[in-house]
Protein backbone atom coordinates (compact mmCIF):
# COMPACT_ATOMS: atom_id res chain seq x y z
CA UNK A 1 0.00 0.00 0.00
CA UNK A 2 1.32 3.46 -0.92
CA UNK A 3 1.88 6.02 1.81
CA UNK A 4 3.65 8.82 -0.13
CA UNK A 5 1.97 11.91 -1.68
CA UNK A 6 1.56 12.17 -5.45
CA UNK A 7 0.50 14.64 -8.16
CA UNK A 8 -2.32 16.55 -9.94
CA UNK A 9 -5.88 17.05 -11.16
CA UNK A 10 -6.49 15.11 -14.33
CA UNK A 11 -10.02 14.56 -15.58
CA UNK A 12 -11.91 17.37 -17.33
CA UNK A 13 -15.51 16.45 -16.52
CA UNK A 14 -16.79 18.78 -19.22
CA UNK A 15 -14.96 16.56 -21.71
CA UNK A 16 -16.83 13.52 -20.38
CA UNK A 17 -20.14 15.31 -20.62
CA UNK A 18 -19.36 16.49 -24.14
CA UNK A 19 -18.45 12.98 -25.23
CA UNK A 20 -21.66 11.67 -23.73
CA UNK A 21 -23.56 14.40 -25.67
CA UNK A 22 -26.14 14.99 -22.99
CA UNK A 23 -28.79 17.40 -24.30
CA UNK A 24 -31.11 19.64 -22.28
CA UNK A 25 -34.16 21.69 -23.28
CA UNK A 26 -33.99 25.47 -23.27
CA UNK A 27 -37.15 26.29 -21.41
CA UNK A 28 -38.84 24.91 -18.32
CA UNK A 29 -42.56 24.09 -18.83
CA UNK A 30 -45.12 25.90 -16.76
CA UNK A 31 -46.45 23.91 -13.84
CA UNK A 32 -50.09 22.88 -14.03
CA UNK A 33 -52.66 22.03 -11.44
CA UNK A 34 -51.78 18.35 -11.66
CA UNK A 35 -48.50 16.92 -10.48
CA UNK A 36 -46.23 16.69 -13.55
CA UNK A 37 -45.59 13.19 -14.76
CA UNK A 38 -44.09 13.39 -18.24
CA UNK A 39 -41.39 16.03 -18.39
CA UNK A 40 -37.87 14.61 -18.23
CA UNK A 41 -35.57 16.15 -15.63
CA UNK A 42 -32.85 18.45 -16.92
CA UNK A 43 -30.05 17.21 -14.70
CA UNK A 44 -27.27 14.92 -15.80
CA UNK A 45 -28.14 11.63 -14.12
CA UNK A 46 -26.06 8.49 -14.00
CA UNK A 47 -27.26 5.75 -16.33
CA UNK A 48 -29.90 3.58 -14.69
CA UNK A 49 -30.12 -0.10 -15.41
CA UNK A 50 -32.32 -1.34 -12.58
CA UNK A 51 -36.07 -1.19 -13.05
CA UNK A 52 -37.84 1.15 -10.66
CA UNK A 53 -39.95 -0.49 -7.95
CA UNK A 54 -43.69 -0.06 -8.24
CA UNK A 55 -44.72 3.42 -7.16
CA UNK A 56 -48.05 5.14 -6.77
CA UNK A 57 -49.46 7.66 -9.18
CA UNK A 58 -49.42 11.36 -8.40
CA UNK A 59 -52.21 12.44 -6.07
CA UNK A 60 -55.32 14.27 -7.22
CA UNK A 61 -54.66 17.80 -8.53
CA UNK A 62 -54.30 20.20 -5.64
CA UNK A 63 -51.56 22.66 -6.48
CA UNK A 64 -50.90 25.54 -8.79
CA UNK A 65 -47.35 26.73 -9.37
CA UNK A 66 -46.55 29.68 -11.66
CA UNK A 67 -44.46 29.31 -14.80
CA UNK A 68 -40.77 29.95 -14.64
CA UNK A 69 -38.26 30.95 -17.28
CA UNK A 70 -34.89 29.23 -17.30
CA UNK A 71 -31.70 30.79 -18.66
CA UNK A 72 -28.82 28.34 -19.08
CA UNK A 73 -25.19 29.33 -18.77
CA UNK A 74 -22.02 27.27 -18.62
CA UNK A 75 -20.00 27.68 -15.44
CA UNK A 76 -16.50 26.99 -16.66
CA UNK A 77 -14.90 25.66 -13.52
CA UNK A 78 -17.60 23.14 -12.74
CA UNK A 79 -18.95 19.95 -14.15
CA UNK A 80 -22.41 20.54 -15.54
CA UNK A 81 -24.71 23.25 -16.81
CA UNK A 82 -26.13 25.57 -14.17
CA UNK A 83 -29.78 26.58 -14.33
CA UNK A 84 -30.40 30.20 -13.38
CA UNK A 85 -34.09 30.65 -12.69
CA UNK A 86 -35.79 33.97 -13.41
CA UNK A 87 -39.29 33.90 -12.02
CA UNK A 88 -42.11 36.32 -12.88
CA UNK A 89 -43.84 38.47 -10.33
CA UNK A 90 -46.85 36.71 -8.85
CA UNK A 91 -49.90 37.80 -6.95
CA UNK A 92 -50.52 36.36 -3.54
CA UNK A 93 -53.82 34.52 -3.26
CA UNK A 94 -55.73 32.49 -0.65
CA UNK A 95 -56.31 30.36 1.17
CA UNK A 96 -54.58 31.94 4.13
CA UNK A 97 -52.20 29.89 6.25
CA UNK A 98 -53.85 29.25 9.63
CA UNK A 99 -52.33 30.90 12.68
CA UNK A 100 -50.07 28.66 14.74
CA UNK A 101 -48.11 29.18 17.95
CA UNK A 102 -44.36 29.76 17.76
CA UNK A 103 -42.58 26.40 17.57
CA UNK A 104 -38.84 25.80 17.99
CA UNK A 105 -37.32 23.08 15.80
CA UNK A 106 -33.87 21.82 16.76
CA UNK A 107 -31.83 21.00 13.65
CA UNK A 108 -28.45 19.34 13.30
CA UNK A 109 -26.94 20.96 10.22
CA UNK A 110 -23.61 19.18 10.53
CA UNK A 111 -20.31 20.38 9.07
CA UNK A 112 -21.31 20.32 5.38
CA UNK A 113 -22.65 23.25 3.38
CA UNK A 114 -25.65 21.70 1.59
CA UNK A 115 -27.38 20.69 4.83
CA UNK A 116 -26.99 24.22 6.19
CA UNK A 117 -29.40 25.90 3.80
CA UNK A 118 -31.56 26.10 6.93
CA UNK A 119 -29.21 28.83 8.17
CA UNK A 120 -30.45 31.02 5.32
CA UNK A 121 -34.05 30.12 6.20
CA UNK A 122 -33.37 31.51 9.67
CA UNK A 123 -31.21 34.52 8.81
CA UNK A 124 -33.45 35.80 6.01
CA UNK A 125 -36.60 35.51 8.13
CA UNK A 126 -38.17 32.85 5.92
CA UNK A 127 -38.93 30.50 8.81
CA UNK A 128 -40.26 33.40 10.89
CA UNK A 129 -43.07 33.90 8.38
CA UNK A 130 -44.48 30.51 9.38
CA UNK A 131 -43.82 31.06 13.09
CA UNK A 132 -40.98 28.53 13.19
CA UNK A 133 -37.87 29.25 15.29
CA UNK A 134 -34.91 27.28 13.91
CA UNK A 135 -32.35 26.24 16.54
CA UNK A 136 -29.40 25.10 14.42
CA UNK A 137 -26.36 23.40 15.93
CA UNK A 138 -24.03 20.54 15.11
CA UNK A 139 -22.86 17.28 16.61
CA UNK A 140 -21.12 16.20 13.41
CA UNK A 141 -22.80 14.46 10.51
CA UNK A 142 -25.69 12.05 11.14
CA UNK A 143 -25.86 12.11 14.98
CA UNK A 144 -28.44 9.35 15.34
CA UNK A 145 -27.81 8.78 19.03
CA UNK A 146 -28.64 12.44 19.73
CA UNK A 147 -31.79 12.10 17.60
CA UNK A 148 -32.85 9.05 19.57
CA UNK A 149 -32.23 10.85 22.88
CA UNK A 150 -34.42 13.72 21.69
CA UNK A 151 -31.63 16.31 21.50
CA UNK A 152 -32.54 17.08 17.87
CA UNK A 153 -35.85 17.09 16.05
CA UNK A 154 -34.33 16.99 12.55
CA UNK A 155 -30.89 15.78 11.43
CA UNK A 156 -29.00 15.66 8.13
CA UNK A 157 -29.22 12.19 6.60
CA UNK A 158 -29.34 10.08 3.46
CA UNK A 159 -31.09 6.81 2.57
CA UNK A 160 -27.89 4.75 2.64
CA UNK A 161 -26.86 6.41 5.91
CA UNK A 162 -30.02 5.02 7.50
CA UNK A 163 -29.22 1.37 6.78
CA UNK A 164 -27.08 1.16 9.91
CA UNK A 165 -29.87 2.31 12.25
CA UNK A 166 -32.78 0.17 11.05
CA UNK A 167 -32.44 -2.11 14.06
CA UNK A 168 -31.21 0.35 16.71
CA UNK A 169 -33.69 3.14 15.88
CA UNK A 170 -36.77 1.51 14.33
CA UNK A 171 -38.65 4.82 14.58
CA UNK A 172 -36.11 6.57 12.29
CA UNK A 173 -37.67 8.24 9.22
CA UNK A 174 -36.16 10.09 6.26
CA UNK A 175 -38.93 12.51 5.27
CA UNK A 176 -37.44 15.56 3.45
CA UNK A 177 -35.59 15.08 0.18
CA UNK A 178 -33.03 17.86 0.38
CA UNK A 179 -31.28 17.45 -2.99
CA UNK A 180 -29.89 15.02 -5.53
CA UNK A 181 -26.18 14.52 -5.01
CA UNK A 182 -24.13 14.28 -8.22
CA UNK A 183 -20.77 14.34 -6.48
CA UNK A 184 -19.72 10.73 -6.72
CA UNK A 185 -16.17 10.53 -7.91
CA UNK A 186 -13.13 8.49 -7.06
CA UNK A 187 -10.01 10.40 -6.02
CA UNK A 188 -6.69 8.79 -6.82
CA UNK A 189 -3.06 9.70 -6.33
CA UNK A 190 -0.65 11.36 -8.75
CA UNK A 191 3.00 10.57 -9.35
CA UNK A 192 5.13 13.18 -7.53
CA UNK A 193 7.64 13.36 -10.38
CA UNK A 194 5.45 13.37 -13.49
CA UNK A 195 2.06 14.54 -12.25
CA UNK A 196 0.42 11.62 -14.06
CA UNK A 197 -2.13 9.41 -12.33
CA UNK A 198 -0.48 6.51 -10.54
CA UNK A 199 -3.18 4.20 -11.90
CA UNK A 200 -4.97 4.49 -15.24
CA UNK A 201 -8.01 6.79 -14.77
CA UNK A 202 -11.53 6.15 -15.98
CA UNK A 203 -11.36 8.78 -18.72
CA UNK A 204 -8.62 6.79 -20.50
CA UNK A 205 -10.82 3.70 -20.49
CA UNK A 206 -13.72 5.79 -21.78
CA UNK A 207 -11.67 7.18 -24.66
CA UNK A 208 -10.20 3.74 -25.45
CA UNK A 209 -13.76 2.36 -25.59
CA UNK A 210 -14.78 4.99 -28.13
CA UNK A 211 -17.28 6.53 -25.72
CA UNK A 212 -18.95 3.22 -24.81
CA UNK A 213 -19.93 3.89 -21.20
CA UNK A 214 -20.68 0.29 -20.23
CA UNK A 215 -17.38 -0.97 -21.64
CA UNK A 216 -15.44 1.82 -19.94
CA UNK A 217 -17.11 1.08 -16.61
CA UNK A 218 -16.41 -2.66 -16.87
CA UNK A 219 -12.76 -2.23 -17.75
CA UNK A 220 -12.07 0.51 -15.22
CA UNK A 221 -13.77 -1.46 -12.44
CA UNK A 222 -11.75 -4.57 -13.29
CA UNK A 223 -8.54 -2.52 -13.02
CA UNK A 224 -9.29 -1.82 -9.34
CA UNK A 225 -8.42 -5.37 -8.25
CA UNK A 226 -5.89 -5.31 -5.44
CA UNK A 227 -6.27 -1.57 -4.76
CA UNK A 228 -6.98 -0.06 -1.36
CA UNK A 229 -9.82 2.36 -0.56
CA UNK A 230 -9.98 4.81 2.36
CA UNK A 231 -13.73 5.33 2.84
CA UNK A 232 -16.49 5.95 5.35
CA UNK A 233 -17.54 2.55 6.69
CA UNK A 234 -20.30 1.43 6.53
CA UNK A 235 -21.73 4.40 4.57
CA UNK A 236 -19.48 3.91 1.54
CA UNK A 237 -19.41 0.12 1.30
CA UNK A 238 -22.56 -0.44 -0.78
CA UNK A 239 -21.54 2.18 -3.35
CA UNK A 240 -18.00 0.84 -3.66
CA UNK A 241 -19.37 -2.68 -4.03
CA UNK A 242 -21.61 -1.57 -6.91
CA UNK A 243 -18.68 0.16 -8.60
CA UNK A 244 -16.33 -2.84 -8.57
CA UNK A 245 -19.02 -5.38 -9.45
CA UNK A 246 -19.24 -3.83 -12.90
CA UNK A 247 -15.79 -5.36 -13.48
CA UNK A 248 -16.63 -8.73 -11.98
CA UNK A 249 -14.92 -8.02 -8.65
CA UNK A 250 -16.10 -8.59 -5.09
CA UNK A 251 -15.12 -6.89 -1.86
CA UNK A 252 -12.64 -9.73 -1.32
CA UNK A 253 -10.70 -8.51 -4.38
CA UNK A 254 -9.88 -5.10 -2.85
CA UNK A 255 -8.68 -3.70 0.48
CA UNK A 256 -11.06 -1.51 2.45
CA UNK A 257 -9.58 0.92 4.98
CA UNK A 258 -12.73 1.87 6.85
CA UNK A 259 -13.35 4.91 9.05
CA UNK A 260 -16.34 5.63 11.26
CA UNK A 261 -16.32 9.35 10.35
CA UNK A 262 -16.47 10.65 6.78
CA UNK A 263 -14.15 13.59 7.49
CA UNK A 264 -11.60 11.32 9.16
CA UNK A 265 -11.65 9.15 6.05
CA UNK A 266 -10.79 12.21 3.93
CA UNK A 267 -8.00 13.49 6.17
CA UNK A 268 -6.52 10.00 6.49
CA UNK A 269 -6.44 9.65 2.72
CA UNK A 270 -4.68 13.01 2.48
CA UNK A 271 -2.17 11.72 5.03
CA UNK A 272 -1.39 8.70 2.86
CA UNK A 273 -3.95 5.98 3.58
CA UNK A 274 -5.14 4.05 0.54
CA UNK A 275 -4.86 4.23 -3.23
CA UNK A 276 -8.34 5.73 -3.68
CA UNK A 277 -10.93 7.72 -1.75
CA UNK A 278 -14.55 8.77 -2.17
CA UNK A 279 -16.30 10.95 0.39
CA UNK A 280 -17.47 14.50 1.10
CA UNK A 281 -17.59 16.59 -2.09
CA UNK A 282 -16.05 19.69 -0.47
CA UNK A 283 -13.13 17.65 0.83
CA UNK A 284 -12.64 16.02 -2.57
CA UNK A 285 -12.82 19.42 -4.28
CA UNK A 286 -10.20 20.67 -1.84
CA UNK A 287 -7.88 17.77 -2.69
CA UNK A 288 -8.09 18.65 -6.37
CA UNK A 289 -7.83 22.44 -6.13
CA UNK A 290 -6.09 23.56 -2.92
CA UNK A 291 -2.53 24.78 -3.69
CA UNK A 292 -1.02 22.53 -1.04
CA UNK A 293 -2.90 19.42 -2.22
CA UNK A 294 -3.72 19.62 -5.92
CA UNK A 295 -0.35 18.27 -7.08
CA UNK A 296 -0.86 15.09 -5.06
CA UNK A 297 -4.28 13.94 -6.24
CA UNK A 298 -6.27 13.27 -9.40
CA UNK A 299 -9.92 12.65 -10.16
CA UNK A 300 -9.68 8.98 -11.05
CA UNK A 301 -13.34 8.57 -12.05
CA UNK A 302 -16.50 10.75 -12.25
CA UNK A 303 -20.00 9.78 -11.16
CA UNK A 304 -20.70 8.20 -14.56
CA UNK A 305 -18.31 5.39 -13.61
CA UNK A 306 -20.67 4.27 -10.84
CA UNK A 307 -23.45 3.24 -13.20
CA UNK A 308 -26.92 3.16 -11.66
CA UNK A 309 -25.47 3.59 -8.17
CA UNK A 310 -24.37 7.11 -9.11
CA UNK A 311 -27.99 8.17 -8.53
CA UNK A 312 -27.92 9.40 -4.93
CA UNK A 313 -30.00 11.60 -2.66
CA UNK A 314 -29.57 13.46 0.59
CA UNK A 315 -32.37 13.87 3.08
CA UNK A 316 -33.40 15.10 6.52
CA UNK A 317 -34.64 12.70 9.15
CA UNK A 318 -36.73 12.71 12.32
CA UNK A 319 -38.39 10.05 14.43
CA UNK A 320 -41.88 8.82 13.69
CA UNK A 321 -42.93 9.95 17.16
CA UNK A 322 -41.87 13.53 16.41
CA UNK A 323 -43.60 13.52 13.03
CA UNK A 324 -46.82 12.17 14.56
CA UNK A 325 -46.82 14.83 17.26
CA UNK A 326 -45.82 17.72 14.97
CA UNK A 327 -47.49 17.19 11.60
CA UNK A 328 -48.31 20.88 11.03
CA UNK A 329 -44.80 21.92 12.03
CA UNK A 330 -43.30 19.27 9.74
CA UNK A 331 -45.35 20.49 6.77
CA UNK A 332 -44.26 24.06 7.45
CA UNK A 333 -40.64 22.91 7.62
CA UNK A 334 -41.03 21.24 4.23
CA UNK A 335 -42.52 24.44 2.82
CA UNK A 336 -39.66 26.48 4.33
CA UNK A 337 -37.12 24.21 2.63
CA UNK A 338 -38.67 24.67 -0.81
CA UNK A 339 -39.10 28.43 -0.43
CA UNK A 340 -35.48 28.75 0.69
CA UNK A 341 -34.48 26.72 -2.37
CA UNK A 342 -36.03 29.49 -4.48
CA UNK A 343 -33.86 32.01 -2.64
CA UNK A 344 -30.84 29.84 -3.38
CA UNK A 345 -31.57 29.93 -7.12
CA UNK A 346 -32.67 33.56 -7.38
CA UNK A 347 -30.99 35.45 -4.52
CA UNK A 348 -27.81 33.44 -4.14
CA UNK A 349 -25.75 36.30 -2.68
CA UNK A 350 -28.18 36.56 0.24
CA UNK A 351 -28.05 32.84 0.97
CA UNK A 352 -24.29 32.19 1.07
CA UNK A 353 -23.18 34.27 4.11
CA UNK A 354 -25.38 32.46 6.67
CA UNK A 355 -24.31 29.11 5.20
CA UNK A 356 -20.64 30.07 5.62
CA UNK A 357 -21.27 31.05 9.23
CA UNK A 358 -23.14 27.83 10.02
CA UNK A 359 -20.32 25.70 8.60
CA UNK A 360 -17.74 27.77 10.48
CA UNK A 361 -19.56 27.19 13.76
CA UNK A 362 -19.85 23.48 12.99
CA UNK A 363 -16.11 23.16 12.36
CA UNK A 364 -16.51 22.29 8.69
CA UNK A 365 -14.20 23.06 5.77
CA UNK A 366 -14.73 26.68 4.65
CA UNK A 367 -14.50 27.61 0.96
CA UNK A 368 -14.86 30.81 -1.04
CA UNK A 369 -18.12 31.87 -2.68
CA UNK A 370 -17.21 30.67 -6.17
CA UNK A 371 -16.27 27.20 -4.91
CA UNK A 372 -19.45 27.05 -2.87
CA UNK A 373 -21.59 28.04 -5.87
CA UNK A 374 -19.91 25.33 -7.91
CA UNK A 375 -20.85 22.89 -5.15
CA UNK A 376 -24.45 24.02 -4.69
CA UNK A 377 -25.41 24.38 -8.36
CA UNK A 378 -23.50 21.53 -9.95
CA UNK A 379 -22.51 18.84 -7.49
CA UNK A 380 -25.89 19.15 -5.80
CA UNK A 381 -29.22 19.61 -7.53
CA UNK A 382 -31.58 21.55 -5.27
CA UNK A 383 -34.80 20.81 -7.11
CA UNK A 384 -37.49 23.51 -7.00
CA UNK A 385 -40.96 22.72 -5.68
CA UNK A 386 -42.64 22.85 -9.10
CA UNK A 387 -40.19 20.23 -10.44
CA UNK A 388 -39.87 18.03 -7.37
CA UNK A 389 -42.65 15.51 -8.01
CA UNK A 390 -41.49 14.86 -11.55
CA UNK A 391 -37.86 14.58 -10.51
CA UNK A 392 -38.01 12.63 -7.26
CA UNK A 393 -41.20 10.60 -7.28
CA UNK A 394 -42.96 10.27 -10.67
CA UNK A 395 -43.34 6.81 -12.18
CA UNK A 396 -40.88 6.34 -15.02
CA UNK A 397 -38.59 9.18 -13.99
CA UNK A 398 -34.92 8.19 -14.47
CA UNK A 399 -34.20 10.08 -11.26
CA UNK A 400 -36.95 8.45 -9.21
CA UNK A 401 -35.63 8.05 -5.66
CA UNK A 402 -36.84 4.46 -5.46
CA UNK A 403 -34.31 3.49 -8.14
CA UNK A 404 -31.44 4.69 -6.01
CA UNK A 405 -32.67 3.41 -2.67
CA UNK A 406 -33.70 -0.05 -3.89
CA UNK A 407 -30.39 -0.68 -5.64
CA UNK A 408 -28.27 0.69 -2.79
CA UNK A 409 -30.26 -1.36 -0.26
CA UNK A 410 -29.76 -4.49 -2.36
CA UNK A 411 -26.00 -3.87 -2.44
CA UNK A 412 -25.95 -3.23 1.33
CA UNK A 413 -27.79 -6.50 1.99
CA UNK A 414 -25.29 -8.37 -0.15
CA UNK A 415 -22.40 -6.61 1.61
CA UNK A 416 -23.83 -7.60 5.00
CA UNK A 417 -24.23 -4.01 6.27
CA UNK A 418 -28.04 -4.26 6.60
CA UNK A 419 -30.33 -7.17 7.39
CA UNK A 420 -31.75 -9.16 4.51
CA UNK A 421 -35.24 -8.97 6.04
CA UNK A 422 -35.17 -5.16 6.36
CA UNK A 423 -37.65 -3.08 4.37
CA UNK A 424 -36.31 0.32 3.32
CA UNK A 425 -39.83 1.53 2.49
CA UNK A 426 -40.65 1.71 6.20
CA UNK A 427 -37.87 4.25 6.77
CA UNK A 428 -38.19 6.31 3.57
CA UNK A 429 -41.36 8.43 3.74
CA UNK A 430 -40.30 11.41 1.62
CA UNK A 431 -42.95 10.77 -1.02
CA UNK A 432 -45.75 10.56 1.55
CA UNK A 433 -44.77 13.90 3.06
CA UNK A 434 -44.41 15.62 -0.30
CA UNK A 435 -47.93 14.48 -1.15
CA UNK A 436 -49.14 16.00 2.11
CA UNK A 437 -47.47 19.28 1.16
CA UNK A 438 -49.06 19.23 -2.30
CA UNK A 439 -52.45 18.93 -0.64
CA UNK A 440 -51.87 22.16 1.31
CA UNK A 441 -52.65 24.90 -1.21
CA UNK A 442 -52.00 27.57 1.42
CA UNK A 443 -48.42 26.41 1.93
CA UNK A 444 -47.87 25.93 -1.81
CA UNK A 445 -49.00 29.52 -2.46
CA UNK A 446 -46.62 30.70 0.24
CA UNK A 447 -43.70 28.77 -1.33
CA UNK A 448 -44.39 30.40 -4.70
CA UNK A 449 -45.24 33.95 -3.65
CA UNK A 450 -42.81 36.72 -4.74
CA UNK A 451 -39.44 36.63 -3.04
Amino acid sequence: MRRSPRKRLFIPIMMVLALMATACGSEEPAATTAAPTTAAPTTTAAPTTTAAPTTTAAPAPTTTAPPTTVIREVVEVVEVVREVVVEPEEEEMGPMIPDAPLVTVRINGGPFYPFNLWAASKELGIADELNIELDISSQGFFPTAALKRGEFDVIASCPACAFGVYESIPEFRNWITSYQWRGFQLIGRADPETGAPVHKPWIDFFVDAGGDLDQANREFAASLAGRSFAIWDPGGIATLKALIEQGGLTLDDIEIIGFADINVASTSFIAGEGDYHSGDSIQMHRMLTAPDLRDSFVSAAPFQAYGATGLWYSTFASTQDWLDANEETALRMLAIWYRTTRYLHNRTADVLPPMHEAVRRAGGVLVDDETLKAELFNIEDFVRYQDAWDHYFADGSPTNMDLSIALTHKNAVEAGTVGADSDWRVFEVEKEWFQKLMARQDLVNWIMKPL
